[in-house]
């Protein structure tokens, strides 16, 4: 796989009108964007788009729904920036927060009371590979989006997720949710593997 190919679709969706190419939030990585992620191209050889060249993000842990892969791009079509700013965050909840793959789930649909939502949440992080108590969900949006954190917070309640992060690549918003439905701005970092918020609350008081 070429490396020169991902670099180029990158390039390619985040010089679009209306998208910057600002990805700010992942430069202390350790590494360029291109050499995280994975993206190829496929031939369509049949229907409407036949002799189409697409290109797919090779995700970094599967999709709740069992897929492995993403289209992100397509020539004088749609691209997902979003879906960049997702995989990189996935990346860095492994490498820099220590998750492991099998805690985290994509595309998770949540379910408000008795009827399960057609809105699916981004990232979902969970306490252990159980996948069933939720601890972090991550709201993914294209650079220069604003919109997302009212639906984050309905998300959080629904999950009973304690912590969530809203994010379009360069600007990013931390909720701490310590009780039902009450929100607060107090963490300036997500809990690590192991960690609960109050271990980040006590980590910033003493920094203080």
């Amino acid at each position: 796989m070429s490396k020169s190919t991902t670099r180029e679709i990158i390039d390619r969706i985040f010089k679009e009108p209306g998208i910057k190419y600002e990805l700010t939030e992942f430069e202390a990585l350790g590494k360029p964007v291109h050499e995280i992620l994975e993206i190829y191209a496929k031939s369509v050889e049949t229907g409407r788009d036949a002799g189409k060249v697409k290109y797919f993000l090779k995700g970094i842990v599967p999709f709740s729904s069992g897929k492995e892969e993403v289209q992100v791009y397509v020539e004088g079509g749609k691209s997902a920036p979003e879906e960049i700013v997702r995989q990189l965050w996935v990346y860095k909840l492994i490498h820099q927060y220590g998750y492991q793959p099998d805690e985290i789930d994509l595309e998770k649909s949540v379910q408000f009371g008795t009827e399960v939502s057609t809105k699916a949440a981004d990232i979902i992080v969970y306490t252990d590979d159980i996948k069933e108590t939720p601890k972090i969900i991550v709201e993914c949006k294209k650079p220069k989006r604003k919109d997302g954190i009212e639906q984050l917070k309905s998300y959080m309640n629904a999950k009973g997720a304690p912590v969530a992060v809203w994010s379009n690549g360069s600007d990013s918003i931390i909720l701490y949710r310590p009780y039902p439905k009450e929100f607060e701005n107090t963490l300036f970092d997500i809990p690590k593997r192991g960690q609960e918020p109050k271990d980040v609350l006590e980590a910033k008081k003493t920094l203080l």
